[in-house]
């Protein structure tokens, strides 16, 4: 039962961490869509569109 609780609790801290940063590229303003940047070998954090 302690094991359950540990996940229920680290999957809704990692749900309101990925919400939050949601948030703060949105307030960051829209930025024009790069061609092909999809297929660019970016990370999640230097790609201002990914979202989670």
């Amino acid at each position: 039962m302690a094991s359950f609780s540990c996940v229920m609790i680290a999957a809704l801290t990692l749900r309101i961490i990925l919400l939050w940063e949601n948030r703060r590229r949105d307030k960051g303003g829209l930025r024009e869509h790069a061609a092909n940047s999809e297929f660019m070998n970016m990370t999640d954090r230097k790609n201002g569109e990914f979202r989670w």
